[in-house]
C-alpha cells in the first residue's frame, strides 16, 4: 500500500475519533446526566455502603479512615455529600469510617465523662441553701432524694414550711448515681453548733489529747477502786468524750467496780471530767452511780 494512502487512512481514523468525541460532548451538553439523590449510609459497614451507593448509580465512592487505619470493616460515621442531596452520578462520595472498637471506646469515654460531670455538678450543691439546691438538682436529675443528718423525714414541703418559720436548711452532702441526686441536709443552726464544737475540740485536743484524758480517767478509777475497776470503753460508751468547756473533757461510760467489801457492782455509770494537759492530765470530776 502506498505511503500516501496509509497516511490518508490514519488521518480519516483520527478525524473519526475526534468527530465521535465532539458528538458525545454535544450529546452530553444537550442531555447532561441527571442528578441522583444521595441515600443515607450512616452506620453501615463501608462495603455495604459502597454497594448501596453504586446500586443507586454513583460511580466514584471513596473511604476516608479515622484513627487507626488497619481495621477491616469500617463503620460509616459521616458522608459527603450529605444524604438527600441530589448530585450527578460521577460526583465523588466520601465516606468517613471508624472501627467498631473505636466507636465503642468513644461511647464509653463519653458516658464516663458525662457521669463525672454529673457527679461534679452534684458537688456544687454542697453548702447551698436547701430549697435552692433542690431546685438546681431537679434541673439535672430525673430523681432527687432528700435526707436529714438527724435521720428525720425530710421533704420539699418541710423545707418550705421551715423556711416560712425562719428555719433554713443547708446541703451537707450530695451524691450522684445514674440519673439520681441524693441530698443530705442539716439546719443552719445545727451546722453552726457542730462547727463551733469541732473548733472547741480541736483547740482542747491541742492542749489535752482525748486518749490522755480517757487514760487518766481509767487510772483514777483503778486508784479509787483498787479491788476492781473495769471501764467498758467499746460497748459501754454512753457519751463520747466531748468538751465540757474550753479546758475540760467530759466522758460518760459504763463501768464495773468492786468496793472495799469485795462486792462487785456491774453496769454502773461513770461521769468523768478531765482538765490539765496531755503530759499532766487532772481528773476534776469522778462520779460512779
Amino acid at each position: 500500500m502506498p505511503a500516501q494512502r496509509k497516511i490518508r487512512i490514519i488521518g480519516w481514523i483520527v478525524i473519526a475519533f475526534i468527530a465521535i468525541a465532539i458528538i458525545g460532548a454535544i450529546a452530553e451538553a444537550i442531555d447532561p446526566p441527571k442528578p441522583i439523590k444521595v441515600p443515607s449510609v450512616i452506620g453501615m459497614e463501608y462495603k455495604d455502603a459502597e454497594e448501596k451507593l453504586k446500586k443507586t448509580g454513583f460511580t466514584n465512592v471513596e473511604e476516608k479512615r479515622s484513627g487507626k487505619s488497619f481495621y477491616s470493616d469500617g463503620i460509616v460515621q459521616k458522608q459527603s455529600p450529605q444524604a438527600k442531596k441530589s448530585v450527578v452520578p460521577d460526583t465523588k462520595i466520601i465516606l468517613e469510617t471508624k472501627s467498631q472498637l473505636q466507636i465503642n471506646a468513644e461511647i464509653r469515654e463519653k458516658a464516663q465523662q458525662a457521669e463525672q460531670e454529673f457527679k461534679n455538678y452534684a458537688q456544687t450543691l454542697v453548702h447551698m441553701n436547701g430549697l435552692e439546691a433542690l431546685g438546681k438538682a431537679k434541673e439535672k436529675a430525673s430523681k432527687v432524694s432528700l435526707s436529714a443528718e438527724n435521720k428525720t423525714e425530710l421533704t420539699e414541703d418541710r423545707l418550705k414550711s421551715d423556711h416560712n418559720m425562719g428555719v433554713e436548711w443547708e446541703v451537707t452532702q450530695a451524691l450522684a448515681d445514674d440519673d439520681e441526686i441524693s441530698l443530705t441536709m442539716d439546719t443552719v443552726d445545727n451546722i453552726k453548733a457542730k462547727t463551733e464544737k469541732e473548733s472547741r475540740e480541736k483547740n482542747l485536743e491541742a492542749k489535752l489529747s482525748k486518749d490522755s484524758a480517757m487514760a487518766a480517767c481509767e487510772l483514777y478509777g483503778k486508784d479509787q477502786y483498787p479491788a476492781g475497776f473495769k471501764m467498758h470503753s467499746i460497748l459501754g460508751v454512753l457519751q463520747e468524750i466531748t468538751p465540757k468547756d474550753d479546758n475540760t473533757w467530759f466522758y460518760k461510760v459504763k463501768v464495773d467496780v468492786t468496793n472495799e467489801l469485795g462486792v462487785k457492782l456491774k453496769n454502773r455509770t461513770l461521769e468523768c471530767s478531765i482538765s490539765g494537759t496531755t503530759s499532766s492530765p487532772d481528773v476534776v470530776q469522778f462520779d460512779v452511780y
